[in-house]
């Protein structure tokens, strides 16, 4: 029986062992000062590891706050998790990043609210501006406002309608728009919203003006999720995650799963991950 659980071990050694030497195939050289991922499944090894909770719980202690119920301190306390705390260490950590995060822009611009075309372009041309301006942020077109489906008055765009618009003249075009923008709030994090527009163009005044704009609820996300390389890492990490974790899929799973998954991206390449029960301490996550 001893030396079943025995060779069991040494399986498992080989086995965690040949994914080290898959990953060291794919992304480069393992570092020997990292640990591996078999002491990243072993608590008492795994001494060096310093998760982000653990960040957040001294923060808790250094400030002599009270960590049995850190959602309910933070409410009573009217601390700003995010700005207070989350971007805070964040900006207080290294890791080797840096150079990845560099692949993208810092700030995404929002398109301008007016825009007027040249007075001596063909109706070819028109278009050519108009799609030029607008690019891929439309996701309809209409000539009837009535078919458009939001809530006009409660987010109407003042000051730009032109008196063709005010009466309600014919020709006018309505685009309907979608934008992304991000921007980075701290080494690793960005903030990420998305805004819903109405445009409205009057050929006569040449000229696009939004007559709509809604901005939904901005979110935070892992700067390294929106690069291609970082996608690619993470995507990997995942997988070995998954194969590694000998646990019932059930309620919980998920916090096992981000849980390694941090500790892997960290220590195997050297990669700070937030997780989203990090980022979104509010929110309760099964």
């Amino acid at each position: 029986m001893e030396q079943n659980t025995k060779d069991n071990t040494n399986n498992k050694d080989m086995q965690l062992n040949d994914i080290l030497e898959r990953i060291n195939g794919i992304f480069g050289q393992y570092n020997s000062k990292r640990v591996t991922h078999k002491e990243c499944l072993t608590h008492e090894n795994f001494k060096d590891f310093k998760s982000t909770g653990y960040f957040i719980t001294k923060y808790f202690i250094d400030n002599q706050l009270d960590t049995t119920d850190i959602r309910r301190t933070l409410r009573t306390k009217h601390i700003d998790y995010t700005n207070d705390i989350l971007l805070k260490i964040d900006n207080q950590r290294d890791d080797d990043s840096d150079s990845l995060i560099k692949l993208i822009a810092v700030h995404d611009k929002e398109l301008p609210l007016e825009f007027t075309l040249n007075n001596d372009l063909s109706e070819s041309e028109e278009k050519a501006a108009i799609n030029n301006f607008l690019g891929d942020s439309i996701t309809g077109l209409s000539h009837d406002i009535n078919s458009i489906s939001f809530n006009f008055e409660e987010n109407k765009i003042k000051n730009t309608c032109c008196q063709h618009f005010n009466n309600n003249s014919n020709g006018l075009i309505f685009y309907e728009t979608s934008e992304t923008l991000t921007s980075i709030i701290s080494k690793r994090l960005l903030e990420v919203k998305d805004i819903y527009k109405v445009y409205c163009y009057c050929p006569t005044c040449r000229k696009i003006f939004c007559i709509y704009r809604e901005e939904q609820p901005s979110e935070i996300e892992n700067i390294i999720e929106h690069i291609p390389i970082g996608r690619r890492i993470i995507e990997h990490v995942e997988k070995e995650v998954d194969s590694l974790l000998d646990i019932p899929k059930e309620l919980g799973y998920c916090h096992a799963f981000w849980d390694l998954k941090e500790k892997i991206l960290l220590n195997e390449f050297g990669l700070i991950w937030y997780s989203p029960s990090v980022i979104n301490i509010f929110t309760c996550y099964d």
